[in-house]
């Protein structure tokens, strides 16, 4: 027999039946997991009925100080885009014309999202997945971010692996790419040290050109043409390769060990590039042409902020730039102590998220004026890539110095730390998630298995962008994959949180972290100016998804219906696991009508809260939950060994009488009032 739905409303007990099953089984997530049998072999994954698994008995991690906290999400958002796709969309954007829209989007779009992820994340101190359980129908939103971190973090540490390989190859006496005697250029190679600038506009073609297409992509045939996405992709070139396997194995031996050992890592690669960027600056404003690219930096091209493409670029660098939506901010926030000050983390890490941008421009247009000076181009034809910055122009600059090894070890080694922050991000993010879900990860000997297995995925997919025509593939899945999915999900958050939990709410559990309530100025953000930035980002997406266009030649008509299959197969674990969850709530209450089974769906689960329940007396609403709930299995496995639930049943009542007493007393006072008034008027 079916309850119905009085007596589900009484015991309350099915919203985490929705995702982890029967209450009466404490091991029931792993149960409605599906996990192969190797996996489940290999990490230890049986259920052990006579020794549960209580998820607060196992450490999670913390961070050793707020600082250390700071650092790594500063070097989670400001990474290689903001030195090599910055400067770009600057000047796409026409010059200083840009950074108005910029400085605006950071106000009403950035730091909302920064708050929004990071007070997810630190309230509720799980990973992306679990986290979304505020609205279990939209919990699959955490699976499909951790698949577009996924694809990201693989050609994320393709793109670290080549700045390692110029790295090593700066050692060589001579530098690789600065002379044409390596077995791979061809007869119409001239060296970048040679003083005849017209070759640049002629046939002949740069070293640095043919080191990066021929040695490090691999991708130009003996006859100088290059690999098609119709072409067999080939086998993977041996040095990227190399390269591909060092950093991931680099970042998982960090990673493995918990935020309290990335946190004193991150003091050498988040501060490091700073030093490095300043010195750049110095040597690029030394060189001839330096104030032509200061110019072009930040004139005004004015009719370009009549241009609506300007404020779709501004947008999309930011989005970019803050990584919102990819699930790193709530991750790294969720080993946050739970009364940490969120505002000012959010502005802190905006503003140096926005500074960061806006210096490394000082650094890049100098030496892209040199670099016009030198070769008699202008500087719109020498900005052909993002790549292009990166690959070919700085390392072409850097050979003609004096010290030029020393320059390109500095260069690179400072583009191979703002990446691999990023990386440690990402590997986090799934590891994290998979170890929330799999409270045995959390183990030691079983998180370091469980690290090394991912950076092994990761590195197998990687191993395609290796290949001759991997960066074939690597444009079609970058296109507009991460655009729209990202943007799909930035608007999913704000929905979620503000839709269907509600401001009020969010206001209170913000409250309950800091004491402080949210003002109007985050809230219209919130209510307003996101969703509609975020939707309107969503249709330029959609608009301006094109036909890729690569060496000259435009890709064939199927790999952009295959770019769409691709954003529908990574948003379908959405749809899906809400399916689930409306089924399975079905299934379980058949009695009760749909309007109350899509209640259930949008509620969030019992154990929904603070992780320490000790938070929890602090607030009426949570203590009233916390009366509620005290006799669910599930809700009392997420107790630690230190919490009596007795004790905090006690305290918790305490606290509803002390504001029921407060509040008679108010209305008490209220009704004086009102009696004096009256008598008064009578008189």
């Amino acid at each position: 027999m079916g309850k119905n739905y009085l007596q589900v409303e009484e015991n309350e007990d099915s919203p985490p039946d929705i995702i982890y099953g029967s209450h009466d089984d404490e091991n029931d997530l792993e149960q409605h997991i599906f996990v192969p049998y190797f996996m489940r072999n290999a990490f230890d994954l049986k259920r052990k009925i006579a020794e549960p698994i209580y998820r607060s008995e196992i450490e999670r991690g913390q961070w050793n100080s707020e600082f250390e906290y700071l650092l790594s999400c500063a070097g989670y958002i400001v990474g290689l885009g903001n030195v090599w796709r910055f400067p770009g969309k600057v000047y796409q954007g026409g010059g200083g014309s840009f950074l108005l829209p910029y400085i605006f989007f950071c106000i009403v779009f950035g730091c909302p999202m920064l708050m929004l992820e990071t007070a997810l994340g630190q309230f509720s101190s799980k990973g992306i997945i679990e986290a979304f359980q505020i609205c279990p129908i939209f919990s699959g939103l955490g699976y499909t971010i951790v698949i577009v971190v996924f694809l990201i973090a693989t050609s994320y540490s393709v793109i670290i692996a080549w700045c390692v390989l110029y790295f090593v190859s700066s050692f060589n006496y001579i530098l690789p790419w600065s002379v044409c005697t390596n077995k791979f250029n061809t007869p119409l190679c001239f060296g970048v040290s040679e003083t005849n600038y017209s070759k640049y506009n002629s046939s002949y073609r740069s070293s640095t050109f043919e080191f990066w297409n021929r040695y490090v992509l691999a991708d130009e045939r003996l006859d100088g043409t290059f690999v098609k996405v119709t072409d067999s992709i080939g086998f993977p070139n041996v040095p990227s390769l190399l390269c591909l396997f060092a950093v991931l194995c680099l970042a998982s031996i960090i990673i493995m060990f918990g935020v309290k050992v990335s946190g004193k890592v991150v003091y050498l690669t988040v501060i490091l590039p700073y030093i490095v960027i300043f010195q750049f600056i110095v040597l690029g404003c030394s060189l001839p042409g330096a104030l032509n690219g200061i110019k072009f930096y930040l004139y005004p091209r004015l009719s370009r902020l009549l241009d609506p493409h300007t404020y779709v670029l501004a947008m999309e660098q930011l989005m970019f730039s803050l990584s919102v939506g990819a699930g790193g901010l709530v991750t790294m926030s969720s080993y946050n102590k739970f009364q940490q000050n969120i505002q000012r983390n959010v502005f802190i890490l905006m503003s140096v998220d926005f500074s960061t941008s806006l210096i490394s421009g000082f650094a890049t247009f100098p030496v892209l004026g040199y670099m016009s000076y030198r070769t008699g181009k202008d500087i719109e034809e020498l900005i052909v890539a993002d790549s292009s910055l990166f690959f070919l122009i700085f390392p072409e600059v850097l050979s003609t110095l004096t010290s030029s090894n020393a320059w390109s070890i500095l260069f690179m080694f400072m583009a191979f730390t703002l990446g691999i922050d990023s990386l440690f991000v990402m590997l986090e993010v799934i590891i994290t998630s998979i170890s929330d879900l799999f409270p045995k990860f959390q183990r030691k000997k079983h998180k370091i298995a469980l690290t090394v297995t991912v950076g092994s995925f990761v590195f197998l997919g990687g191993l395609i962008y290796t290949t001759p025509g991997g960066l074939n593939w690597l444009d079609i899945l970058n296109e507009n994959c991460p655009n729209f999915i990202i943007t799909a999900v930035v608007f999913l958050e704000v929905f979620i949180m503000f839709g269907i939990y509600g401001h009020r709410q969010f206001q209170h559990d913000i409250w309950l972290m800091n004491g402080e309530n949210l003002g109007i100025y985050w809230i219209s953000c919130f209510i307003f100016f996101v969703p509609l930035l975020s939707i309107i980002m969503w249709i330029e997406v959609i608009r301006h998804t094109e036909v890729i266009v690569r060496h000259g030649e435009n890709f064939p008509r199927w790999t952009f219906i295959l770019n769409w299959v691709i954003n529908i197969l990574f948003l379908s674990p959405i749809l899906i696991k809400a399916i689930y969850v409306v089924i399975r709530n079905r299934k379980r209450y058949p009695s009760i009508g749909i309007i109350q089974i899509l209640k259930l769906c949008f509620r969030p689960i019992p154990i929904w809260g603070p992780r320490s329940k000790r938070f929890w007396i602090h607030s009426v609403f949570y203590s009233k939950k916390l009366i509620k709930y005290k006799d669910n299995k599930r809700f009392l496995s997420s107790l630690t060994k230190e919490e009596n639930i007795i004790k905090l049943v006690k305290l918790a009542q305490l606290k509803i009488d002390e504001e029921k007493e407060l509040k008679e007393k108010k209305e008490k006072e209220e009704r004086n009032e009102e009696e004096n008034e009256e008598e008064n008027g009578v008189v």
